[in-house]
């Protein structure tokens, strides 16, 4: 079946895939031995390598978010509390509140970015120290999934989770940077994932309040990452006191609740204070801009209120096909089934009821949400993807005691086992859509390659206080964006603009050196100039 395709890759990459099936065999080797920590300390292993494996896939940074986000942490690395996509606001042609071109970057909550910040201060600048918070996040969500579904229902289980985290296809995309808003997704999946978890011990170790502390933090993580959406663990609190003690509210232990909703509060308001009373314009445009996604298509984004539950395959399982937004197809439907069956089995499974209700309404919660605004982009819904990997992770529970039950031979029993688990892996894996978004298949990777060269010979020609222009390519595509990656490769500030006579005699006086690329037309202003830098190199479109 083309869905293992193999081929394609790096020599490199297909060592992190080696290893990553080693550790991977070991775990299922464990876990047939009922060696649980075994079990999912190899399946961590296995999720590091794989991640890792992701990590490694592009040496460039990706459309569209990856390489925005990535300037910003840059620039963020010399000084956390400004968030900055441009060093120098001095370009009257600019707009600095936009949030490709922003002098200070507001744009997203700032956790993220600082993590990606303290990564390039610690190990340096590259895409593998952009990517690597990304991926001890995403080999973190293995474990974490683990512990809720083993609170859930048990160890076997909590296996079977943990499997489907460690191989989704997805979260491996978002890691190596590719998929729309990349690294923040990833960050705020884990957060979320993580309150929700400390919330679970909450429940689970009799209400004791340093879970409901540690609960409110992680939850306050979660709002500094993607703002608003991250109080979802305040929902999925009040839902399950309604269902558990209705009316009681003796019984709902307020105080804790409220103490939880302190520490994030403490966490989250400092930030917004602090932008608003130093960066005042620019927090406000933010604040504003964030509101729209509500009830404008912003940027082009806007699809059918069905959207969301039409790609659940593709943020979950086995996707194949052209784009996010191709004809449903066979292998989407079986995920559809999938994910069906797994979550009535689920729900079946829970123990008590307040569990059932809270992780139906919660689901469909989100789902509902989403569906309603204006705005709808891929992976929103994958915040809460914990009760989809747990959906998955008990069809494959399922399968595994189908075959106990009714398979009594080991000599017959475990390879088939083994078969099944195997399959489910590979094909929740999608290594064919990775390869064909991550090898030469990709239509623009080698224009991103060859793009990379330039803008690294820069860092290494222009003088320091350089601000370089007109970086565009052919025109062929119409985004233009290769300033932003330029801004990165060259750590100058450039722009796809071009400034005017009286702009440039300013910023002379303001002792910048002024350089351009020659590949589109210039004005006669700029070519009689003697004073400035003409780069003749090629910039080849983006997408």
């Amino acid at each position: 079946m083309s869905l293992f395709n193999f081929s394609g890759f790096e020599i490199y990459q297909y060592v992190w895939l080696i290893v990553g099936g080693i550790f991977f065999g070991f775990s299922i080797f464990f876990h047939f031995k009922n060696k649980d920590n075994s079990a999912l300390l190899l399946l961590m292993l296995t999720g590091a390598a794989l991640f890792s494996f992701a990590a490694l896939l592009d040496p460039f940074l990706n459309l569209w978010d990856e390489r925005i986000h990535a300037v910003v942490a840059q620039n963020c690395a010399h000084d956390f509390l400004k968030p900055s996509f441009y060093q120098n606001i001095v370009v009257p042609e600019n707009n600095y509140l936009q949030w490709v071109s922003s002098g200070v970057w507001l744009h997203k909550q700032p956790l993220f970015i600082w993590q990606i910040a303290l990564s390039f201060r610690l190990f340096g600048v590259s895409e593998l120290s952009l990517r690597l918070p990304s991926l001890i996040m995403a080999t973190l969500s293995i474990p974490i999934g683990y512990r809720i579904a083993m609170l859930l229902v048990n160890r076997k289980f909590a296996f079977y989770t943990a499997l489907s985290i460690t191989f989704s296809w997805f979260l491996m995309n978002l890691v190596s940077g590719y998929e729309n808003v990349d690294h923040n997704d990833v960050c705020f999946f884990f957060y979320i994932s993580a309150s929700i978890w400390a919330w679970m011990e909450y429940i689970h170790r009799q209400r004791k309040w340093q879970w409901a502390l540690l609960a409110g933090a992680l939850c306050g993580c979660a709002i500094l990452t993607k703002w608003l959406t991250g109080l979802i663990l305040y929902f999925i609190w009040g839902i399950y006191l309604l269902s558990e003690y209705k009316l009681k509210l003796k019984e709902w232990k307020i105080q804790h609740l409220l103490i939880s909703l302190g520490i994030t509060l403490a966490l989250v308001l400092p930030w917004q204070i602090f932008i608003l009373t130093h960066y005042h314009d620019a927090a406000i445009h933010e604040y504003q801009f964030s509101s729209l996604h509500l009830f404008d298509e912003i940027e082009n984004h806007g699809e059918p209120f069905y959207y969301y539950f039409k790609t659940i395959a593709y943020l979950f399982i086995g996707y194949s096909g052209g784009t996010v937004n191709s004809a449903v197809n066979g292998t989407q439907i079986i995920t559809y089934l999938i994910l069906l069956t797994g979550m009535i089995f689920l729900v079946k499974k829970l123990r008590k009821q307040s569990y059932k209700i809270t992780l139906i309404v919660t689901f469909l919660f989100i789902y509902l949400f989403f569906s309603i605004a204006k705005t709808k982009m891929p992976a929103y819904p994958f915040m809460i993807a914990m009760i989809a990997f747990m959906c998955l992770g008990m069809f494959v529970y399922n399968i595994d005691n189908l075959i106990n039950r009714f398979i009594k031979s080991n000599m017959i029993n475990i390879p088939i086992r083994i078969v099944v688990i195997l399959f489910f892996a590979l094909y929740m894996g999608n290594f064919n859509r990775i390869r064909m978004l991550h090898t030469d298949e990709c239509e623009w990777r080698k224009d991103m390659v060859a793009n990379k060269e330039v803008f690294e010979k820069m860092e290494k020609t222009l003088p320091q206080k350089t601000l370089v222009f007109n970086v565009k390519g052919s025109g062929v595509n119409v985004m233009n964006m290769q300033f932003i990656e330029a801004t990165f490769y060259s750590k100058r500030d450039c722009y796809a603009l071009l400034p005017s006579e009286k702009s440039i005699l300013q910023l002379k006086k303001m002792g910048f050196t002024l350089a351009f690329f020659t590949q589109n037309p210039l004005p006669d202003y700029i070519l009689n100039d003697s004073e400035l830098i003409l780069i003749n190199d090629v910039i080849y479109n983006d997408l």
